[in-house]
């Protein structure tokens, strides 16, 4: 084991630390708003010059990043500042530039982007803010600079949804829909996102349309709430996790005490863990995107989730879509069923 400094000064305190999907570049965000970055095949982290500020967020280019360089990236700070970066290796800054503040000086703590098509001609920015829970969605040109250049040449807003009720810390969660694609033109794709509140998960699907015409109009988002109990609490209780994650059909919760898995079909709590005591308290949920595992870790212990056979019920829940009307989700009820009993209580 290696132990490296960031600072000398005792008073400085790590505030984030942020890994990109390869593994090779490190940036390091202290209390006080100097920012660092260290190479894997380096011990000596370098502070960056041009950047300052408290850091909350990164979403790195995971097609574009190489082991020399991070390529273009976007940055966010407590004060609702977002930059682009670039630095190579030796954690020379090739870019780093202020391309958006938001109007009120609020967190973003989470963030992605996007090419909306095959062109790579548009770029899809979503964006998640704390206190208030905003999620905020910018549309525009082929790099990350253009994207917010119109909002700011224009004087244009960018479009939010406020959600009710206040967080520690809001996450966004943006991912692949398994089967999005089914039963869509040959001009579309499909991305699916999910926002932690205190009321419950805000969870959606953005549909990317090619050769749209007005850029305006490729890209449609459809949203709901997803509680997080279908029980009725009292006034003021406050139910909402420390963190979220995503699986192909569930999402985790994670509370000080215990992990939950909903459905993301119904909604319904599929499974429950109480945490040992001795495992600590909870503190958060990662997904590793280069393996496509689930982490949760405590004040303690770090565990991996794994997930097995998840999709055993499923159809049962697809019947009871149709039976409720939907007709389509008889055959999307046959084709999960496991075995011939199943079948026969579909047909």
């Amino acid at each position: 084991d290696e132990e490296i400094e960031i600072s000398k000064r005792q008073e400085d305190i790590i505030k984030q630390i942020f890994i990109d999907p390869t593994g090779h570049h490190t940036i390091v965000s202290l209390s006080n708003g100097d920012n660092y970055y260290l190479h894997s095949r380096s011990t000596r982290p370098k502070k960056f010059s041009k950047l300052s500020g408290c850091l909350e967020c990164i979403a790195f280019d995971r097609r574009q990043i190489t082991e020399s360089s991070t390529k273009n990236f976007l940055a966010c700070t407590s004060t609702g500042c977002i930059y682009e970066i670039c630095l190579d290796s030796s954690g020379k800054e090739k870019n780093c530039q202020l391309v958006f503040q938001l109007e009120d000086a609020i967190a973003i703590t989470s963030i992605h982007f996007d090419s909306i098509n095959s062109n790579n001609d548009g770029i899809f920015v979503m964006l998640a803010t704390t206190q208030p829970t905003r999620l905020y969605h910018f549309l525009g040109g082929s790099t990350l600079s253009q994207v917010f250049a119109n909002y700011v040449k224009e004087k244009e807003k960018p479009e939010f949804q406020e959600l009710p009720g206040e967080i520690a810390r809001a996450e966004l969660l943006y991912f692949d829909t398994a089967n999005s694609n089914q039963n869509k033109s040959p001009n579309q794709f499909q991305k699916s996102f999910a926002l932690m509140s205190q009321i419950g998960i805000y969870q959606g699907s953005i549909v990317f349309r090619e050769n749209a015409g007005a850029i305006r109009d490729s890209v449609t988002i459809e949203a709901h709430i997803l509680p997080y109990s279908d029980s009725p609490k009292p006034e003021g209780f406050d139910e909402s996790p420390l963190s979220i994650a995503a699986t192909k059909l569930h999402f985790l919760t994670l509370q000080y005490d215990k992990l939950v898995c909903l459905s993301r079909l119904n909604g319904s709590i599929v499974q429950e863990e109480m945490l040992p005591v001795a495992d600590g308290n909870g503190i958060g949920l990662i997904h590793d995107s280069a393996r496509g595992s689930i982490w949760m870790y405590t004040d303690t212990y770090i565990y991996q989730i794994i997930i097995v056979n998840e999709d055993k019920h499923v159809w049962s829940i697809y019947l009871e879509k149709a039976l409720s009307g939907d007709e389509r989700m008889f055959e999307t009820a046959y084709n999960h069923c496991k075995n011939p009993d199943e079948q026969l209580q579909v047909m």
